[in-house]
């Protein structure tokens, strides 16, 4: 079984958001959008999804 990962760091304003895509049998996304002093902003932005 091959698994690609694939990282992606956006910048959104003073947030930044950190993208990993899991690319094997099945995609799974999983992204974790952080303020500038690096830490996960309160409200439930961050998740995990299948693609």
């Amino acid at each position: 079984m091959r698994l690609f990962i694939n990282v992606s760091f956006i910048v959104q304003g003073d947030a930044m958001r950190i993208e990993i895509l899991l690319v094997g049998c099945n995609q799974v996304r999983i992204w974790l959008i952080l303020d500038k002093a690096g830490n996960a902003p309160i409200g439930g932005r961050n998740g995990l999804d299948r693609v």
